[in-house]
């Protein structure tokens, strides 16, 4: 290989690991040895290191490192470097979060404050302090800001919280974190967990309940698709409880419109609005938002195509019902269960699926656009 080749390659690498040239860390976590610049007729990168690691029989060069007995109260992405876990720290970034009476989203949250004081009762009766929690629902529904929600509580709680980014890392993660913290208690978020179940079901078992099961530690999930999901994964010791997120109610869209635009509306005018979205999620909300509030399109207009791309608040599933080879919801046809998801089309057990611009004509739906031209 080329030296300029060989160059690129180095510096390609340098790049992923968020350093820079001159040895410094540009905004992401630092690798193990410091990086310096060299002089030459071409720049010249390599690790500087300063000392070794002693384990075992192996000695490892290392930069200037900082031992420290705690993770720091952060959310922490697990990755798994050459069979070693890495916490990276994270902050996910979204929109401005809020709560309000009355909601599935508050019982949550209530009922994770309530698991960890119930620490004390787990260990008398002889039981590994854990919980599962399974938020489902349609899309846009608030599933991804109740899982930032938790996250920042922990965080000022002093505690610390885990995504998950592949299962394997997180699961030899989750030991050592034990290992160093054995009291400390941990969130871990599985969010859009049927992605999990399509590729490693046997890890994720093993995580739950198997011989990987770790002490003081709470599981909150969440899909779109439930009714995909065996119903080995769903049974009391894997997920304990199953929350249903539906469309936002008048109060949690009155909270939304209120604080979105209570700098640009008058509260008539938001009241109205209220009325207006009846059966939108939060997501066609902060649409409505945008293109009306931010790109100056006229309400009515945004409000029509809203509800035109299948914008209707579907009925309540109904009580799930996971019994051998099934997960339906109560009156549905009984339908077994495949071996595992393939694909989310519409099956007859799913919910009723919204009408989109996909369920008419393209002769309409040209017709209709050109209208509201």
């Amino acid at each position: 290989m080329a030296r300029g080749q060989h160059l690129d390659l180095i510096r390609q690498a340098v790049a992923k690991m968020g350093l820079t040239e001159d040895g410094s860390c540009g905004g992401g976590a630092c690798a193990p040895g410091v990086l310096v610049k060299r002089g030459g007729d071409e720049d010249d990168v390599r690790p500087s290191f300063v000392q070794y690691i002693h384990d075992g029989n192996q000695f490892r060069p290392v930069g200037p490192i900082e031992l420290v007995k705690i993770l720091q109260p952060f959310a922490y992405r697990i990755e798994a470097f050459s069979g070693t876990p890495v916490f990276i720290k994270v902050r996910p970034r979204t929109d401005e979060l809020y709560e309000f009476r009355n909601s599935a989203m508050t019982a949550v949250m209530e009922e994770i404050d309530q698991f960890w004081e119930l620490k004390p009762n787990f260990d008398k009766l002889g039981l590994l302090h854990h919980r599962g929690i399974l938020v489902y629902g349609p899309p846009g529904t608030g599933k991804s800001a109740m899982m930032q929600q938790v996250a920042e509580r922990m965080v000022r709680q002093g505690n610390v919280l885990f995504f998950a980014h592949g299962l394997g890392g997180l699961l030899a993660g989750l030991q050592a974190f034990r290992d160093v913290e054995p009291n400390r208690k941990a969130v871990i978020v599985l969010e859009d967990l049927d992605e999990y179940l399509q590729w490693s079901e046997r890890d994720l078992l093993q995580l739950l309940d198997g011989e990987n099961s770790v002490d003081n530690v709470l599981f909150l999930a969440s899909t779109n698709y439930i009714q995909k999901f065996p119903p080995r994964l769903l049974r009391p010791g894997r997920f304990d409880r199953k929350v249903f997120l539906n469309y936002p109610p008048v109060e949690g869209r009155r909270t939304y419109l209120q604080h979105k635009l209570k700098d640009v509306e008058t509260a008539e005018a938001i009241e109205e609005l209220v009325g207006k979205t009846d059966g939108m999620s939060f997501g066609h909300l902060r649409e409505l938002v945008i293109a009306a509030y931010a790109f100056k399109e006229p309400v009515e207009k945004v409000l029509r195509r809203l509800k035109d791309s299948g914008t209707r608040l579907p009925e309540r599933p109904g009580q799930l019902m996971v019994s051998e080879g099934c997960v339906r919801f109560e009156g549905q046809e009984r339908v077994r269960h495949p071996r595992r998801a393939q694909g989310y089309s519409q099956g007859p057990e799913s919910p009723p699926r919204p009408m989109g611009l996909a369920d008419e004509g393209v002769a309409d739906t040209v017709a209709r656009l050109m209208e509201e031209e």
